[in-house]
């Protein structure tokens, strides 16, 4: 069977290339060393894919994780300006230009990016209240978890131009967020299960891309 069939939106075709959407705690783990051996699995993934997707609410709570890291005697000054720096120089700008670069390397007039990126999915301009309320009674979330995940599911809205050979993974090490995310019928990669079947499943395919 399949490994990525849980979930109702993911499909049963053979395993292809998934797109991996990353939380604020696995962007963190891309920047500095924590949780072994889930560090490493995660900047071997975003090494292997060159691209990975997140919410653009990832921004402050990654900031504010590294801030909070510093202030604990984890990270020294600078340590914490090098990640800082290298987090947001990872961030694309233009939400575009993956699709121009793409076009301009097909004609021969650009070169592939070898540097991996985070792309950062679409914000949607206005939340209601009320479902930022359902969300977080649902799962008994804090508001900022409750947002985090909303604009996450969002933000897929804004994909509509990738293949449908694509599927969508959800790449975490937060508990909570895990279960919430496979309630709302996503397929996790959760980086605390190295035994998982799903995450040597999506390592073993990287591996072969390289």
């Amino acid at each position: 069977m399949d490994t990525f069939t849980k979930g109702q939106r993911i499909s049963s075709r053979p395993l292809t290339e998934p797109l991996l959407f990353f939380d604020s705690c696995a962007l963190v783990k891309l920047f500095v060393n924590e949780d072994e051996p889930a560090t490493a699995i995660a900047r071997r993934l975003w090494t292997a894919r060159k691209q990975i997707y997140s919410s653009i609410v990832s921004v402050g709570e990654v900031l504010s994780a590294f801030a909070r890291k510093k202030r604990e005697g984890s990270l020294s000054s600078r340590a914490y300006n090098n990640a800082c720096k290298k987090f947001i120089g990872s961030l694309q700008k233009d939400p575009y230009a993956d699709v121009w670069r793409a076009i301009e390397t097909f004609q021969g007039k650009n070169s592939p990016v070898t540097s991996p990126v985070i792309k950062l999915l679409p914000l949607t301009d206005y939340f209601a209240p009320s479902r930022l309320s359902k969300m977080a009674k649902k799962y008994h979330f804090e508001f900022g978890d409750a947002w985090h995940l909303t604009a996450l599911l969002s933000g897929l809205s804004g994909l509509e131009i990738v293949p449908k050979k694509y599927r969508l993974l959800f790449v975490s090490s937060d508990e909570k967020f895990c279960k919430a995310v496979e309630k709302e019928k996503y397929e996790i990669l959760d980086l605390r299960k190295g035994k998982s079947q799903v995450l040597k499943d999506i390592i073993q395919y990287s591996i072969k891309r390289c």
